[in-house]
């Protein structure tokens, strides 16, 4: 999905080797928030955050559509809906037969968040609630992981059924990630008066809720982690070292097959040393 000039957004076929590129689809009536493609079917999620020409922002309409790749021309289908006080859509995914993604709002006194988990059946073309007060949903190990708003976190079958509890292994600020296959991921990142980031630790739990490893990954910068694919976590540094000509950037990867048994088990995998004048955009502030 490109953004094209005068605010149109499209989505754009390119070929593997980048040097053909063709228009298929232009969004008309809204513009992409989060999308993804699975299955054959481009999905996607709209919010207005509320704009209302000549008021104060209200309620905000959330929508979930869904494109037919190889039926483009039938335009997109309207899936899920609704609308709440600064409501927005996050944790959007898809894993076999399902899409997932979570919905927040504030409540009706306006004085915290709450939220829901979503799932839409791609079989049968059905949309369930699974459950409300959520914050954190994603898969691992072929189960749904997911946390209460009381911290708890619990997995459970990819119906929502079955539910069993991890236990409390995530702080409230942390950042959270799994491999997909048997572990999850929390950074906890510690910062001072002035909100900077003086200390990063890793925290690597199995799906019992059992603590396998502690790192102290400080050293690697501040950008956010990329996440796992199943056989590394990997943390990029496009910050902490320069030369004449511009950022230094390097790429960190953390072996899976290396955490439960050696304490840092930390690879250099790329460094990008410029030769001539470059810019690189941060990821993450301080």
């Amino acid at each position: 999905v490109d953004s094209l000039s005068g605010g149109t957004y499209s989505i754009i076929k390119i070929s593997y080797d980048g040097t053909q590129k063709t228009q298929i689809y232009t969004f008309k009536d809204s513009i992409p928030e989060t999308w993804m493609i699975h299955r054959g079917y481009l999905y996607y999620t709209t919010n207005d955050n509320g704009e209302v020409q000549g008021q104060e922002a209200t309620q905000s309409n959330c929508a979930l559509y869904r494109i037919d790749l190889n039926n483009i021309g039938k335009g997109p289908c309207l899936l899920y809906r609704t609308s709440g006080f600064d409501a927005n859509t996050y944790c959007f995914f898809g894993y076999l037969n399902s899409v997932y993604w979570l919905v927040g709002a504030l409540n009706e006194k306006l004085t915290e968040n709450a939220n829901q988990a979503y799932r839409y059946n791609i079989l049968d073309g059905k949309t369930d609630l699974l459950w409300n007060d959520i914050d954190y949903l994603s898969v691992c190990g072929g189960q749904l992981i997911f946390q209460n708003t009381d911290g708890i976190m619990y997995k459970c079958g990819l119906d929502g059924s079955d539910r069993k509890e991890i236990g409390k292994i995530r702080n409230d600020y942390d950042i959270v990630s799994t491999d997909g296959l048997k572990h999850i991921y929390c950074e906890t990142r510690l910062t001072d008066t002035n909100g900077s980031i003086n200390k990063r630790i890793l925290r690597i739990y199995d799906l019992q809720g059992v603590l396998i490893n502690t790192i102290d990954i400080t050293s690697l910068g501040k950008d956010i982690s990329y996440g796992c694919n199943g056989d590394y976590f990997f943390i990029p540094d496009n910050r902490s070292a320069l030369n004449d000509y511009g950022n230094i950037l390097t790429l960190w990867a953390i072996s899976e097959k290396k955490i439960e048994n050696e304490a840092q088990p930390i690879e250099k995998i790329f460094e990008f040393i410029p030769r001539t004048q470059f810019t690189v955009f941060a990821s993450a502030s301080n």
